[in-house]
């Protein structure tokens, strides 16, 4: 019992200190909050100040460039409308030119189609036949400044007298007439035909005889000239109509150009505000993030300071007390083994005995004893105080134990005796009290006379669960004897007791409770010896109280209900008070880390202390109401 009692007090001071120096800790905290406040104060100021001026700036910059955004966008706009015009006249100009290849290849063919023989043939007459002549009269106006054996005047014009002569003279060699003939067509890409020379056979053209077909009846060379003259001529009016697009394409692709040259320029100079303006956001952001961080230490501090102060307001007057509980706590450390022997000898022997007996035994005996042998005291020695303690007198009180003097006494040995108890319980108060406390633990009730009595105890001694044994009389069976003296056997760290022939393994949570309605039993000496005997007989004092408790409820049966209320209500704060403070010191003592940054810690504390408060209000009330 020392040793555990000297712990909670020990622990009691331990968490008192603990709370008191938070809450000093917590005093000196807020003036120090206070000016880091005026501090942050000026600085989130001049952060602010700092982040308009840069937000202006940007303000100005952006507008800027979204101004020249908007151009380059407008300059995009221009370049992809004539980008598609130029890609809509170069497919026609290539669609008209694929329609001339054809031509080309049929021309090609017409020249391939000759044979050099055939132009031997032809350099043996001296007088052609007219389709020959004129189709070679047609080939030398074509070859006009293209030739250089072909004569022309100073307008590029044919000059000869004599064409069918310089017809002749060209075909001297057939093979280099022919590879110029097939060079010709690359010489009209190049534009380096002069017009003149298809006007100069136009009227050739348009005659309906000058066919292939018609000129094959004089010569194959001269049918294949004049097939290539057709589609070379057809080939170059194909060219020449198709010119106009291509002066148009190309004025196109010049225009396109220059419009990419400017999108370019436009381009380049909002690249280069756009990252100017990325320096100006990047500062106004540094400046910003600056502003937002000193905002919220700022808050942060008054938040602190705001919950240092909420801790200090809730529990500031409990300081004060704690600091004296610390004191008195401390000072009983120096008693405590007195008052924990006092309160062991009053365990062990004045449970058999009514009240007189009692106070006789404890001031005159005991006390009496304690101080001539200088024993450490406190001193007003009360042995209740060290076994119980008001919140857990109030619980019994709840579960039907009377709140006499007497009653609390036989609560508090039977809680704490290490024996068994044996109770002499003539008007059952004792086992009524018994059975409601117990009975959220699984509490066994038998009797002796029950034969099943033995196997009940035999399962709770392994199980752990707590037996009452009720309404016995002077003679106690045997076979339970080895359970009430406690008749352990140790093997190792296992403790055993032997009931009959079986070895049960002893469960540390059993326990036994044997009771007697007999006012005045009479049993062995070692019964006496071996179990803790509790007179719980009801006293005179207890009695009265009783019995006008009965007047009351037959009479007032409404003041009989408000004072059981009363009763009841008491209780309840008696142990919600000593649950409140007992949660605030644990709370205290085991917060991690800073204190004031727990906001749902400070709060429960707050919510504590108000909810002590207003119990302790209350307590005052019903104390008004019950007198």
């Amino acid at each position: 019992m020392f040793a555990r009692i000297e712990g909670e007090v020990a622990d009691n001071k331990d968490k008192y200190e603990v709370g008191v120096v938070k809450l000093t800790e917590t005093g000196e905290v807020v003036s120090k909050l206070e000016e880091e406040l005026k501090i942050f104060s000026v600085e989130v100021e001049a952060k602010k100040k700092s982040a308009d001026a840069k937000a202006e700036v940007v303000g100005v910059e952006k507008t800027k460039v979204e101004a020249q955004n908007a151009i380059a966008e407008e300059e995009a706009a221009k370049c992809n409308v004539i980008k598609v015009t130029v890609e809509a006249k170069m497919k026609s100009v290539q669609a008209d030119l694929d329609q001339a290849l054809p031509l080309v290849e049929k021309a090609k063919k017409a020249l391939e189609g000759l044979n050099i023989a055939h132009f031997r043939d032809l350099k043996a007459l001296k007088s052609p036949p007219k389709d020959i002549e004129k189709t070679f009269t047609a080939c030398l106006h074509l070859l006009c400044k293209y030739h250089p054996n072909v004569p022309v005047d100073k307008v590029g014009k044919l000059k000869t007298e004599k064409p069918w002569a310089t017809a002749l003279s060209l075909m001297a060699n057939p093979q280099q007439f022919l590879d110029i003939l097939l060079g010709f067509k690359a010489e009209v890409d190049a534009d380096k035909i002069p017009a003149r020379n298809f006007g100069a056979i136009r009227d050739v053209l348009a005659d309906e005889t000058f066919t292939p077909e018609v000129v094959l009846k004089s010569s194959p060379a001269a049918s294949g000239l004049c097939d290539w003259i057709i589609n070379i001529t057809m080939y170059y009016d194909v060219v020449v109509s198709v010119e106009p697009k291509k002066l148009a394409v190309a004025e196109a692709q010049a225009t396109l150009a220059a419009a990419n040259a400017k999108k370019e320029e436009v381009d380049i100079l909002v690249a280069r505000l756009n990252k100017e303006l990325a320096e100006l956001m990047a500062e106004f952001q540094a400046a910003m993030d600056d502003k937002n961080n000193a905002i919220a230490e700022s808050e942060r501090c008054e938040r602190k300071l705001n919950l240092a102060q909420r801790l200090v307001g809730a529990l500031g007057s409990e300081q004060e007390k704690w600091a004296q509980s610390i004191i008195d706590l401390g000072e009983y450390l120096n008693v405590v083994i007195g008052d924990v022997l006092l309160a062991s000898a009053f365990v062990s022997y004045v449970g058999p005995f009514n009240k007189s007996f009692r106070d006789q035994i404890i001031n005159d005996n005991f006390v009496g004893f304690f101080q001539k042998n200088n024993i450490p005291m406190s001193p007003s020695a009360n042995p209740l105080s060290v076994l119980s303690d008001e919140a857990t007198v109030a619980g019994w009180n709840n579960f039907g134990l009377p709140p006499d003097r007497v009653s609390t006494e036989n609560g508090s040995i039977l809680t704490n005796s290490a024996r068994y108890s044996l109770i002499i319980d003539p008007q059952l108060q004792g086992i009524t009290w018994l059975k409601k406390t117990w009975e959220s633990h699984d509490l066994k009730v038998t009797r002796l006379s029950n034969p099943k009595m033995p196997k009940t105890i035999e399962f709770a001694v392994e199980g752990g669960q707590p037996v009452l044994i009720e309404n016995m009389e002077n003679s106690i069976d045997a076979v339970i004897q080895p359970v009430y003296s406690r008749a352990i056997i140790k093997k190792g760290k296992t403790k055993y007791i032997k009931m009959g022939d079986k070895e049960l393994t002893l469960n540390p949570k059993f326990n036994l409770f044997l009771h007697t309605k007999l006012s005045n039993p009479h049993y062995p000496p070692e019964i006496q010896a071996e179990c803790t005997l509790i007179n719980f007989t009801v006293t005179e004092a207890g009695l009265e109280d009783q019995l006008l408790a009965l007047v009351v409820k037959k009479e007032r049966p409404d003041l009989a209900a408000q004072k059981e209320a009363l009763i009841q209500e008491q209780n309840g704060f008696k142990i919600k008070l000593k649950e409140l403070e007992s949660g605030l010191l644990y709370k205290l003592a085991n917060a991690q880390g800073d204190i004031l940054e727990d906001i749902e810690l400070i709060e429960s504390l707050e919510f504590s202390k108000k909810l002590s408060t207003e119990i302790n209000e209350k307590v005052e009330i019903a104390k008004v109401t019950d007198e």
